[in-house]
C-alpha cells in the first residue's frame, strides 16, 4: 500500500527530524530512501510505502496516533488509491456523489440543530 503524504504531515515530519537533529542522510539511509526523495516526502510531493512510513515514524519516535485518527487516515488513503484508478468521467461522477453526501450531511446537521433550539 502506498501512503500519500500531504504538505502539513510532511512538514511535521521534517520539523520532528530537525528537532531530533537528524540529517536527511541519516534518516533516509535508515529506511532505504535517497535524501532527495525524503526531502520530497517532507514537502508533500512524494508518497511512501506503508513499511517506509512506519520505519520513518519509528526513527522519529512518532506514531500515527500522534497526528491523525488512524482509521480516518487509512480510509482516506484507500479512497485516494481508488480514485487514482478512475478516468475523468468517473471522477466527475464521484465528485457529484461526494457533493451530494456533503450537502445531505449539512442539511442533517442543520435539522438537528434547529430541533435542539426548539426544545
Amino acid at each position: 500500500m502506498v501512503v500519500n503524504i500531504d504538505c502539513k504531515f510532511g512538514s511535521h515530519l521534517r520539523a520532528r527530524r530537525e528537532f531530533l537533529r537528524l540529517s536527511l542522510e541519516e534518516v533516509s539511509s535508515a529506511i532505504n530512501l535517497t535524501p532527495g526523495y525524503l526531502a520530497l516526502v517532507e514537502q508533500g510531493r512524494r508518497s511512501l510505502k506503508l513499511d517506509e512510513l512506519y520505519g520513518l515514524l519509528d526513527i522519529l519516535k512518532l506514531t500515527l496516533d500522534d497526528h491523525v485518527d488512524m482509521e480516518q487516515f487509512f480510509l482516506e488513503q484507500e479512497i485516494i488509491n481508488s480514485l487514482e484508478q478512475l478516468n475523468n468521467d468517473d471522477l466527475r461522477i464521484m465528485l457529484n456523489i461526494c457533493k451530494l453526501l456533503i450537502n445531505s450531511e449539512t442539511k442533517h446537521r442543520q435539522t438537528n440543530s434547529m430541533f435542539f433550539f426548539r426544545i
